[in-house]
């Protein structure tokens, strides 16, 4: 998961509360988490990152969200706006 935040939180405790709220919520998240999916992953972003992200897909404003699930184009894009952030940062 990706997740923005500007406050500092502990990646590990929040990625462990948001598991097992989705667990408790939804009961097909709960047994794909004892079978197909291990484990999950959480990254802490900057709400800065995700509007640079939107923004620079021509995104901007009240009409445009986020996806929660992202896949084909968008993933590939996203996965190269974090390459281009992680080159930025190092």
């Amino acid at each position: 998961w990706y997740v923005a935040c500007d406050d500092h939180v502990n990646t590990e405790v929040l990625c462990r509360t948001i598991d097992e709220k989705l667990k408790e919520l939804n009961d097909d998240y709960a047994v794909e988490r004892k079978s197909a999916l291990k484990e999950v992953r959480l990254d802490v972003l900057s709400e800065r990152q995700f509007m640079d992200f939107m923004e620079g897909m021509g995104k901007v404003g009240g009409q445009h969200k986020f996806p929660r699930v992202l896949k084909g184009k968008m993933l590939e894009d996203w996965e190269a706006f974090l390459q281009k952030e992680m080159s930025v940062v190092h």
